[in-house]
């Protein structure tokens, strides 16, 4: 299978590359999965966010902990069970190839409501995302 990068026109779909769909003419029906690119800028503010949070914290080590703490406090994983029945959580990856934008974008939200409530409960949500914003420009 081969992946063509696309966009979206006034008449349907054209090549973003200019190249042709190969083995295909006029009229032929193809088959099509539609993914909307992950926005790297979008991807991009999470992690600074991650980081100025860390910043100013001093319970964990690393980033990347309190990536995985986030994961852990939005619900972000699948909770599995030993063989002698305890549990444990396998955590879900953010990468670019494990979920499309709109699935990041639901994922970004619910970091924002548990940042608000649970590492920093004393600001408001909306009040957050401006002061995040602020901080990018």
């Amino acid at each position: 299978m081969t992946t063509h990068w696309m966009k979206k026109t006034s008449v349907g779909l054209e090549p973003v590359d200019g190249s042709v769909l190969p083995r295909s003419k006029v009229g032929d029906v193809l088959r099509v999965k539609i993914s909307q690119p992950r926005n790297g800028n979008h991807h991009a503010k999470y992690w600074v966010l991650v980081n100025k949070i860390f910043d100013n914290q001093n319970y964990l080590s690393t980033p990347e902990k309190l990536h995985q703490a986030i994961k852990c406090g939005t619900g972000y994983g699948e909770t599995k069970h030993r063989k002698n029945g305890d549990p444990y959580t396998v955590y879900d990856s953010i990468s670019f190839g494990a979920m499309e934008q709109e699935e990041f974008n639901q994922y970004y939200d619910r970091v924002l409501d548990f940042i608000c409530s649970e590492i920093l409960p004393y600001i408001e949500k909306e009040e957050f995302k401006k002061d995040i914003e602020e901080f990018l420009t």
